[in-house]
């Protein structure tokens, strides 16, 4: 189980207007213009892209090109390869264009380990999960779930908590193919 000691928040708010934007990097080198990968330990790269728009023909409508506004680059965060989830997960979140960041989010908290709990096997989890009692509200289109994955997971479900809880993450798909998170307690009662 781990305590939460400290919590660091960075808003660097968008400096552009996408308009602006002359030049897009390419994607490494935009995670070497954030320059944040060795700065705090268990991150990671959760996605890296190039955001585009698409230049219309506006007498046709017929679709022309498209054009690179910024790159965006997502880390999470894993704690002995655990990831952390949840609705305020710690994370960065930023966008780079013109040989600088443009955007950034960044939530981060210092940790201490203090100690072991028991866990539930993954089977009483799921058990659990058909009774209903989660820890999240998923949201979900249709009327049953695919369970795809399984995996143990620390919960960051509020700024203000003192300590990460450790649950169950059950990866599902919906009836349209949306990824759905559901959530279950992990510690033994």
């Amino acid at each position: 189980m781990y305590r939460i000691t400290d919590v660091e928040k960075t808003l660097i708010p968008p400096k552009k207007d996408l308009r602006e934007v002359k030049s897009v990097p390419s994607e490494s080198e935009a995670i070497k213009i954030l320059n944040i990968s060795d700065q705090y330990d268990g991150l990671m790269l959760k996605s890296v892209q190039t955001i585009t728009t698409k230049v219309v023909n506006t007498e046709t409508g017929e679709i022309v090109g498209k054009k690179p506004e910024f790159v965006s680059i997502i880390y999470g965060r894993e704690i002995n390869g655990i990831p952390v989830v949840g609705p305020v997960a710690d994370g960065i979140v930023a966008a780079v264009a013109d040989n600088e960041v443009i955007y950034m989010s960044k939530l981060w908290r210092e940790i201490e380990e203090v100690g072991k709990k028991q866990i539930i096997s993954a089977e009483t989890a799921l058990t659990k999960l058909k009774k209903g009692e989660l820890l999240n509200k998923p949201l979900y289109t249709g009327t049953k779930l695919e369970l795809r994955e399984v995996k143990l997971a620390y919960y960051a479900e509020s700024e203000n908590q003192k300590y990460y809880r450790v649950v169950w993450l059950f990866k599902c798909v919906d009836n349209n193919g949306n990824w759905v998170d559901v959530i279950v307690d992990a510690l033994q009662s």
